[in-house]
C-alpha cells in the first residue's frame, strides 16, 4: 500500500524490515516453546533478555534455536546468517531502513522500494520454511513480477 497507492518508497522500506523482524520474533517465540520452554519464559526471554535486543541478535538467536530444533527433530537445518539472502536483507533491507529510520533518508526511488520489499519476502518465506511446525498457513509469494508501479494489484 505504501509503495503503490501512497507512493511512498521509504515508508515501503521501513514496512518491509518491520515484516521481517515481526517475523523473527514470532519464530523465535515458537521455536522457544517448542524446545520447553513456556509461553510466559519465552516472551520474558525475548523482552528482557539483552541476548535478543535487536533484529541482528534475534536473528543470530533464531539461527542458533534453528539449528537446535533441526537436530533435535532430525530436520536438515539451512543456514540464514552467513548465506547471500542474509548478505542482501542486512546490505541492503537493513542498511535502507536503518538509513530511512536513523537519518531520515526519504530519497529512496521506487526500484530500492521494491527490491527491499522483494528481500523480505525471501527472507521472511526462507526463514519460515525451515521449521515445517511454525510454517505459517499464509505464505507469501517470493515473486516481484505482479508489481507495478501505481495503485493496482500486488501478488503477495
Amino acid at each position: 500500500r505504501s509503495l503503490q497507492i501512497d507512493q511512498d518508497s521509504k515508508l515501503a522500506i521501513v514496512h518491509a524490515a518491520t515484516a521481517v523482524e515481526v517475523h523473527v520474533l514470532h519464530l523465535l517465540h515458537g521455536l522457544l516453546v517448542a524446545l520447553g520452554q513456556s509461553d510466559a519464559d519465552a516472551w520474558s526471554l525475548l523482552e528482557n533478555d539483552p541476548q535478543y535486543e535487536g533484529v541482528s541478535k534475534r536473528i543470530k538467536r533464531l539461527e542458533f534455536h534453528t539449528k537446535t530444533y533441526c537436530e533435535q527433530n532430525g530436520i536438515p537445518y539451512k543456514q540464514f546468517v552467513g548465506c547471500a539472502l542474509y548478505d542482501r536483507w542486512k546490505n541492503v533491507l537493513a542498511h535502507k531502513r536503518n538509513r530511512a529510520v536513523h537519518a531520515g533518508v526519504a530519497s529512496f526511488t521506487w526500484s530500492e522500494a521494491t527490491e527491499a520489499i522483494g528481500i523480505a519476502k525471501e527472507s521472511i518465506i526462507f526463514m519460515d520454511q525451515r521449521v515445517p511446525a511454525l510454517v505459517n498457513h499464509f505464505q507469501l509469494h517470493p515473486s516481484m513480477a505482479g508489481i507495478q508501479e501505481g495503485a493496482g494489484g500486488i501478488l503477495f
